[in-house]
């Protein structure tokens, strides 16, 4: 009987999946497992490297907590530090927060920074919101009765609506940090260029949608809608003075023109 499913969604990831692949003997240790590869028509030989390369401490974690139903490591930079991402649902408090810069001014203070949760121990295990879909363990019957991810998300927030509906039903989500992972990824997520820009705000917008009261999904638009000017204005004043930056300042003022605009029509 295989004790864990380890599903990995790739494209054109040659030079990361020998390393990736070569680790998870290290961390799955007494368990037994299998690896679904779920290759993206990459161009590169990376289907070839994974069929040559493939030959615990999460699962040690939810045998032990039978009310945890799913769990995410701690996320970690190339050189060790660890990325501090989102772990409570959005809500309209941390939205106005977060468009008034003010998760930024006070990022460990619990009226201000509770999106990310600066002020917590980061090598404590703490019940979460919702964990990063970059790597998340969910149990296999709880797939069974909640389903499957939404695919009405494109990019954003669709692992959020899952521990969302985990929430619902009755389940909760952990983080484990002593499980660490690295996230190469997560390196490049401070900037949000134009084409990202939209599809976070259309994946927002659809998450308020879905679950929230029709008064909330109005006032979320008008939170977007004044973020969206000030992020302008601050990108415009960034490109004029810092030269550097003048490329990735233009490409989010584009993004956050077209979510103003966008939801002026029939959405981002």
């Amino acid at each position: 009987m295989i004790d864990l499913s380890v599903i990995i969604v790739t494209w054109n990831s040659r030079k990361d999946m020998e390393a990736c692949l070569s680790s998870l003997p290290h961390g799955v240790q007494r368990h037994t497992f299998e690896v679904l590869l779920v290759d993206n028509a990459s161009a590169d030989d990376t289907v070839a490297l994974s069929r040559k390369v493939m030959p615990s401490v999460l699962v040690e974690f939810l045998d032990a907590h039978p009310v945890v139903w799913a769990c995410g490591p701690g996320m970690l930079n190339r050189d060790g530090t660890p990325q501090r991402t989102g772990v409570r649902f959005p809500s309209l408090w941390n939205l106005f927060v977060e468009t008034l810069y003010l998760d930024r001014v006070f990022p460990s203070t619990r009226l201000f920074g509770r999106h990310r949760e600066f002020y917590e121990d980061p090598l404590r295990a703490h019940a979460v919101d919702y964990v990063q879909g970059s790597c998340l363990m969910l149990r296999r019957e709880v797939l069974d009765s909640i389903g499957k991810l939404d695919e009405g998300f494109f990019m954003y927030f669709e692992e959020t609506d899952w521990c969302y509906r985990i929430g619902k039903a009755g389940g909760k989500v952990w983080i484990v940090p002593s499980a660490g992972v690295i996230h190469f990824g997560g390196e490049t997520a401070g900037h949000y260029d134009e084409r990202r820009l939209v599809f976070y705000y259309r994946s927002l917008l659809r998450f308020f949608d879905k679950h929230h009261t029709v008064s909330a999904r109005i006032a979320v638009r008008f939170v977007v809608f004044a973020r969206s000017l000030i992020r302008i204005v601050s990108w415009c004043i960034i490109g004029m003075f810092k030269p550097g930056l003048r490329g990735a300042a233009w490409s989010s003022c584009r993004g956050y023109a077209r979510v103003v605009f966008g939801m002026g029509r029939s959405g981002v």
